[in-house]
């Protein structure tokens, strides 16, 4: 067989949907193949495997097996830094070249957890609205919740700015078809925090059995981490599903914070409207945004959630 490394002509074009430290699975031609990364390519990445699933990648032959060549340009990247505030500042590409970033909430009757979960939410939408990836909103396990008045009320300040909303069952298949419809094609990221169902979610889509999930832990209400891994699914008609390991923090520290508010989509209509140009939100006088959350036209979750973002 020949070495491609020197023939673009002789590559196959894939895109990755598994990675594992030294080998990945990619699409080629409506199949899956498994290719070998170069030890040379591990290196130069710091001693990691750099692909994530959605690279598009050409893959050569050497001696018979299958070995990455080349990644190409990536089209976007869901980023996320280790800590709320940046504190660690260890980066984290967490899926590329995507249609669609899926963030999925469990649901809890514990208010103050709920909180926190929203607040996850925020900054996992703030981060995905600054790599210019499509988002939506999935909220699993509504078999937990009693009374859903208040979570309905909470999650209609988000579909009042264009974030379409989903509420799903993934154990009794509850809403599973209207996600399946929502999917575009392309590749789909289902981000979460551990616990929240996404790897039912995608047994649900798939009907694969033999996918691990894990249960909460009820002393502490945290999740454990059933997906080490990325993997994706191939659900037809061009659309793929990928299961990103849980998370428990979502630090945003690479928004420049002079452009975090623009990335706050309630925030657009009052920002011409503040008397000092460089308005943070913060505490300037004649601050309109602060003036609309005073007058309920912007959630005050969502504020606060913006102030928390502000303080590095």
């Amino acid at each position: 067989m020949p070495d491609c490394r020197n023939n673009p002509e002789e590559n196959l074009f894939g895109t990755v949907t598994e990675v594992q430290r030294t080998h990945c699975r990619a699409s080629v031609a409506h199949s899956e193949v498994q290719f070998h990364v170069p030890g040379r390519i591990i290196r130069d990445a710091g001693g990691k495997n750099p692909l994530r699933v959605g690279d598009r990648v050409l893959i050569g032959i050497r001696s018979g097996t299958l070995v990455l060549n080349t990644i190409l340009p990536r089209e976007s990247k869901l980023t996320r830094t280790m800590d709320e505030h940046g504190s660690v500042r260890k980066r984290s590409e967490l899926a590329v070249n995507l249609a669609l970033a899926m963030f999925v909430l469990p649901v809890t009757e514990d208010s103050r957890l709920q909180t926190r979960r929203f607040r996850l939410l925020d900054r996992m939408l703030v981060g995905a609205q600054y790599a210019g990836i499509n988002a939506s909103i999935c909220v699993n396990k509504l078999d937990l919740l009693e009374e859903q008045s208040g979570l309905d009320s909470m999650l209609q300040n988000y579909s009042k700015i264009d974030y379409p909303v989903l509420k799903t069952t993934a154990l009794t298949g509850e809403g599973i078809d209207a996600l399946r419809r929502s999917l575009p094609a392309g590749l789909t990221a289902l981000v979460g925090p551990s616990g929240s169902g996404k790897t039912s979610i995608i047994r649900a889509l798939t009907g694969l059995s033999n996918l691990t999930t894990l249960s909460v832990n009820t002393t502490t209400s945290k999740g454990r981490h059933a997906t080490s891994s990325s993997k994706a699914y191939d659900l037809g008609n061009g659309c793929w599903v990928v299961d990103v390991p849980g998370l428990r923090s979502f630090g945003v520290d690479d928004v420049p914070p002079k452009e975090l508010a623009n990335h706050f989509r309630e925030f657009e209509a009052h920002q011409g409207n503040c008397q000092d140009q460089f308005c943070t939100h913060v505490d300037n006088a004649g601050c309109a945004v602060k003036r609309a959350v005073n007058d309920n036209n912007i959630p005050s979750h969502r504020y606060e959630s913006y102030l928390r973002m502000m303080v590095v």
